[in-house]
């Protein structure tokens, strides 16, 4: 039953796809030629001659949404991740239309036209499927478009499971029966489903109930009831999953590999580990760091007049830091403190009697890190990341505080999720770290993007 919507809702995402590529190019073609709003241009080419790209783009695009998941199951898939797909797709299109043009020898096709249809395109999918996962939320919010999932085994992970899926009627799982052999737990109910006795009796329920999905939550040292509740799920032709009893220690999305077949499970996923990922970041870094730095030389050439004028010493001020793989940098600030030579590394307080007048101004406005744009030009850095430490502070944090180096697998950043957060200066450093491994194995471009934002505008909000 569930197969059948399945393809249905497939099918008719794949046709609105399609009407809303051609809508987007109709909209594109009738406001680059027939409006005042991007100057009405000369029509060099025939409607046919510009509609032909179509041809390429409808099968290009349904082809890359299959790819990369839009038509797999959703329902408990972050829409951020749909709209990156959606975005990777659209690059990917005008990158062949571009070499689909260059090869066809169409020099006057009009690139404004290009331009508006691509950005249209890419808003007028992003709310179809924006609508459409709210429809089908509502749907299963009310019962509708449900997978009927039974659990074998009414322990920890199993309850914990069921109160999850429970606390987001939105996914559309409804729990139909737990299995367990604990005589003691027989015919008790968890969720709202009943504990039937022993998961022998699995296979008789298999062959008279309706089930999509069968959940094993077993301990890892049931192998062989483990291996039996698989065999039986194959029999019947129904899908099953494992919950890890090591759970806990796995990151929310973890990466396999293998060696020669052996699989690998990562105990930690860092999305920058991928190349294109780290590539895609360093170049941003990089512009932003160039284009900002030839922005604001003027405000850090009167920044440095200040510093100097108003107190004796140096006007930059170099501190050791530990960075990325745990490699020590100088990081440059504007001085704030007053100058003692040989002074020792140290944290500094609210009315620390250290800071100069104009230092203290600097660093209520966070604008003597502006330097940093420095280390993020030559690579020490990132503007977003976990704020790094004094090594000092590092090989004592590292004993005390639960995966503190795990910062250390990213660049460290001028600003992070934990400072937007309100987790910097004097502030818990436990704290401190849960957001940057968030951050660490959550990283997204747009990600990025968003903290950037929240710190221009001292946005802030739940961390998790």
């Amino acid at each position: 039953m569930l197969k059948k919507y399945y393809f249905i809702i497939n099918g008719l995402r794949m046709v609105l796809d399609i009407v809303i590529i051609i809508a987007a190019f109709a909209a594109a073609y009738f406001l680059r030629f027939y409006t005042h709003w991007f100057g009405v241009g000369e029509i060099s080419l025939t409607l046919a001659q510009y509609a032909a790209i179509l041809l390429f783009v409808v099968p290009v695009h349904l082809i890359g949404y299959k790819v990369v998941g839009l038509y797999d199951s959703l329902r408990t898939k972050k829409f951020a991740l749909q709209m990156r797909n959606i975005l990777l797709v659209t690059l990917v299109s005008l990158g062949l239309v571009f070499v689909y043009l260059f090869l066809s020898r169409l020099d006057n096709y009009s690139r404004l036209l290009l331009g508006i249809f691509y950005v249209g395109l890419y808003c007028a999918t992003v709310l179809a499927h924006f609508i459409e996962k709210k429809i089908l939320n509502n749907l299963r919010i009310r019962d509708k478009n449900l997978r009927h999932v039974a659990i074998v085994g009414a322990g920890r992970m199993g309850k914990e499971y069921a109160a999850r899926i429970s606390a987001h009627p939105e996914f559309g799982f409804e729990i139909s029966a737990f299995f367990d052999d604990d005589a003691r737990k027989a015919n008790t109910e968890v969720n709202g489903a009943r504990v039937l006795d022993g998961t022998g009796g699995l296979e008789k329920y298999l062959k008279s109930n309706f089930i999509d999905l069968l959940v094993i939550a077993l301990p890892n040292g049931a192998t062989d009831l483990i291996n039996q509740v698989i065999n039986v799920s194959e029999l019947y032709g129904v899908k099953s999953q494992i919950i890890p009893d090591y759970y806990k220690l796995l990151p929310a999305r973890p990466k396999m590999d293998d060696i020669d077949g052996l699989p690998l499970l990562h105990t930690r996923y860092v999305p920058l580990d991928n190349w294109g990922n780290k590539v895609l970041k360093r170049l941003f870094d990089f512009f932003a760091s160039l284009i900002g730095l030839l922005l604001i030389s003027p405000v850090l050439l009167v920044l440095a007049v200040l510093v100097k004028t108003t107190s004796p010493g140096p006007i930059v001020y170099k501190q050791k830091r530990v960075g990325y793989n745990r490699r020590v940098f100088n990081m440059y600030k504007f001085r704030s403190m007053k100058y003692v030579k040989d002074d020792k590394p140290g944290w500094t307080t609210e009315h620390d009697d250290r800071k100069t007048r104009f230092g203290e101004f600097m660093r209520k406005h966070n604008i003597d890190e502006l330097l940093q744009l420095v280390n993020v030009l030559k690579g020490d850095m990132s503007l977003v990341g976990p704020r790094p430490e004094q090594p000092t502070y590092v090989e004592q944090f590292m004993y005390e505080i639960p995966k503190y180096m795990i910062k250390h697998h990213v660049k460290p950043g001028m600003t992070g999720w934990a400072q937007v957060n309100g987790w910097r200066g004097d502030t818990s450093i436990e704290e401190r770290v849960k957001c940057d491994i968030y951050y660490i194995e959550n990283w997204t471009f747009g990600f990025d993007i968003k903290i950037l934002f929240k710190t221009l505008f001292h946005g802030k909000e739940n961390a998790y």
